[in-house]
């Protein structure tokens, strides 16, 4: 980093994040019943001395962290995506039959229970072993050239009816299922069709922009057809079921299987701009947290928390030195192979679903798994992918601290309220509209923490309208010696 990035970062928060809610007693109605839950008081982030990590999909960027994949492999690991494919649609299917409404992709199904996966297993080698299925291996596999995401999902979106028809017959056979579903009606139009498409683009050896741009249209085709059939049965009056759209949430959530869950905190370079005061400062009526980084051995900036450790005997804490990394605004993505990002599985894991087959027979993608070189690229890229937004955003100046904590279940809110140290937070900076009561709140809080901490600095300011440039502008509102002077000397504290 250096010498003239900032020292400085500025996090905006809205009132109620830092004050924190007043729990609420339960609502009962005339008949005795239950009209509004009980809520727990939340304690205030400036009480608790925490900051937040939210995971990025309650974020307002859909695309945070996008990195462009593509699939590029030998018919071995080609193989094991169709079988991984058809082990997560059968325990979709098991899983919404007992209930449950969301059902998470995993990389592995070693968690699933015994039974449920040798019946998973099972289906999975019925779909494999299909002449059509693997005609469609061998072409993604041919010369291990690049599948884009959408011919993939075009690929999922024809086999889909078949491999639903065969996790339900294997789900009959062992009485999970009642009656004999009849899914798919032995129609391989479309199936012969990208099949074509396939042959033609290996044999003539297509660009990879104009395989992707044909593929992309296909799987634009195949999604809306799929959305025609789902509104004419709720039009009939027919249930749709929920592997009508499995291919589309299939393919989404195999970026997720590269890296464990992360969270973000974010960060801003400066508090000047007023659409980022609209956006994040509650529409000018927040207030922004200054905070003083320390730097590490790179001379990145640094800020002290503690984070929750999961040992033997119970929870625990340990310190983080959290680097603040400057979000790069780019709008050509990182582009990986799917295949060779599988480094945070367990290597038992990663051999026995994906680099192996069922005569131990190893994959060509095992190459990327075998040296210390590319499990360093490897954590480079994650860090660089985890860190990369689209231009669109670059008036935010963002600086991002990630909180990966690998295998570490963090899914848990309590788990990601990460606590700093009091003495970086330097000051605080409050909207153009904020509210004096707020303001009022907020300030005698800051004086409590700073009489508990033993501070006798503390900055208070506050952005106002300057009319001469047109701009925001941050001025002093006072100080901490002020206002306990003004408090010590103030009049109505010695009545005549």
């Amino acid at each position: 980093m250096t010498a003239e990035s900032p020292m400085e970062f500025y996090r905006f928060r809205p009132i109620h994040r830092l004050l924190g809610e007043q729990g609420t007693t339960e609502v009962v109605g005339d008949d005795g019943s239950c009209v509004e839950p009980a809520k727990p008081a939340k304690i205030g982030e400036l009480e608790g001395n925490y900051i937040f990590f939210p995971s990025p999909e309650s974020l307002n960027d859909p695309f945070e962290g996008y990195t462009k994949f593509h699939w590029s492999g030998d018919t071995i690991i080609w193989t094991n995506l169709f079988k991984h494919y058809t082990w997560s649609l059968a325990h979709e299917l098991a899983m919404k039959m007992l209930g449950d409404e969301f059902v998470p992709i995993t990389s592995a199904p070693s968690h699933i229970a015994p039974k449920m996966r040798s019946i998973y297993d099972e289906a999975a080698k019925l779909v494999t072993a299909d002449m059509r299925i693997q005609a469609h291996i061998n072409e993604l596999a041919h010369s291990e050239r690049k599948v884009s995401k959408a011919e993939l999902h075009a690929q999922l979106m024809v086999v889909n009816p078949f491999v639903l028809q065969e996790i339900c017959n294997t789900f009959l056979k062992y009485n999970l299922l009642s009656e004999p579903a009849y899914l798919w009606d032995g129609n391989t139009a479309t199936s012969d069709a990208l099949l074509n498409a396939q042959v033609h683009a290996n044999k003539h050896e297509s660009p990879e922009v104009q395989l992707e741009a044909h593929f992309l249209s296909l799987s634009v085709l195949l999604r809306a057809s799929a959305f025609s059939v789902a509104y004419a049965r709720t039009q009939s009056k027919l249930p749709i079921t929920s592997a009508s759209n499995f291919p589309s949430h299939y393919v989404e959530s195999l970026p997720g299987l590269t890296h464990s869950p992360w969270y973000v905190a974010c960060f801003m370079s400066s508090c000047t701009n007023s659409a980022i005061w609209g956006s994040y400062g509650d529409n000018h009526r927040g207030a922004c947290l200054i905070f003083d980084t320390i730097p590490n051995d790179e001379l990145d900036r640094c800020l002290m928390l503690t984070v929750p450790w999961e040992k033997q005997e119970g929870w625990g804490t340990r310190p983080w030195r959290a680097k603040l990394q400057k979000v790069d605004y780019n709008d050509k993505p990182l582009e990986l192979n799917f295949f060779e990002c599988l480094f945070h599985m367990t290597r038992s894991q990663l051999d026995a679903y994906w680099l192996e087959d069922e005569h131990k027979n190893r994959s060509t993608a095992s190459r990327g798994y075998g040296s210390h070189q590319s499990r360093d690229k490897y954590w480079n890229d994650l860090e660089t992918r985890l860190a990369r937004k689209w231009k669109d955003w670059a008036q935010e100046n963002e600086y991002r601290i990630v909180y990966n904590p690998s295998m570490m279940d963090a899914s848990a809110a309590e788990h990601r309220l990460l606590k700093y140290e009091f003495s970086a937070l330097k000051g605080i900076c409050f909207g153009l509209k904020t509210e004096f009561e707020d303001i009022l709140a907020i300030v005698n809080k800051i004086i409590e923490l700073c009489e508990t901490h033993n501070r006798d600095e503390f900055a208070f300011k506050q952005a106002i309208h300057d009319p001469i440039s047109n701009t925001l502008k941050i001025v002093p509102l006072f100080s901490l010696a002020q206002i306990r002077q003004a408090t010590h000397h103030n009049p109505l504290n010695h009545p005549i």
